[in-house]
């Protein structure tokens, strides 16, 4: 009887930041985090930012060069700086086409948790 061993497969990460007006001074500094995870292939990271509406940065942050990666992400976020929809962003999040990434992943929000 031949058996087989299961194979083992690293959960996929997703990572999301906050990026309002309350979180400009770390925002950055997870943004650079957060691309060099989406550089590193192996654990097939998601990459999303949140102000007042999520967006996903996982195409925008896989370039080799930092700054053309962040011009890029600031680029794409156009609500950041602003007010926080914290639950809305997780919603969003949870449901739609994003919905199934999420399955099985760990994920990881740097937020301040304020919401207005």
């Amino acid at each position: 009887m031949a058996r087989t061993l299961a194979r083992l497969r690293p959960r996929r990460v997703v990572l999301v930041c906050d990026v309002s007006g309350s979180m400009q001074p770390y925002a950055a500094v997870y943004l650079h985090l957060m691309r060099a995870a989406a550089v590193h292939r192996r654990t097939r990271p998601e990459v999303f930012a949140f102000a007042t509406t999520l967006t996903r940065l996982t195409a925008v942050l896989s370039h080799r060069s930092a700054e053309f990666s962040l011009a890029r992400a600031n680029a794409k976020v156009a609500d950041r700086y602003g007010g926080t929809r914290l639950a809305r962003s997780i919603g969003a999040l949870l449901s739609g086409p994003h919905g199934h990434a999420l399955r099985g992943a760990v994920v990881v929000i740097a937020s301040d948790g304020w919401d207005s």
